[in-house]
């Protein structure tokens, strides 16, 4: 089974998604009224530079670290763009559990990038992490 998330704009203080270590999570971002031909996407994992300045308390990885990178699919639907992302299960199994931070960025034809996204995410202990791991 897969998870899904969506991540409204609550105008305030984002909450950490919660996802167990070793779970898959398919999830999106809509861009309303947007329109991005010829732009990429790209979603990153991780532990930010001074992610105190985040509300991150000490992570279990040196910061920074980049974790997790996965690119998504572009979709129009009607006048709206929504990143489409999906994580498997072994992207998270090996990651001890803790706060991180997540960024999901469009990057347009000439390699700018612009981040839509961002928020924590809390990565819980799991016995499917523990199974994973030990298979590989």
């Amino acid at each position: 089974m897969t998870n899904f998330w969506s991540t409204p704009d609550t105008g305030g203080e984002p909450a950490a998604v919660q996802l167990p270590c070793g779970d898959a999570m398919t999830w999106s971002v809509t861009l309303p009224g947007v329109s991005l031909p010829g732009y990429t996407a790209l979603w990153l994992l991780g532990t930010p530079p001074q992610p105190a300045l985040l509300g991150l308390p000490a992570a279990p990885v040196t910061a920074p670290a980049v974790l997790v990178t996965k690119t998504p699919a572009l979709l129009v639907i009607g006048s709206d763009t929504q990143l489409r992302f999906s994580i498997a299960a072994t992207d998270t199994a090996s990651i001890a559990p803790g706060l991180f931070w997540q960024q999901a960025q469009v990057i347009d034809p000439q390699g700018n990038p612009y981040t839509v996204d961002e928020g924590p995410v809390l990565l819980t202990p799991s016995l499917a992490a523990i199974r994973l791991t030990a298979a590989a």
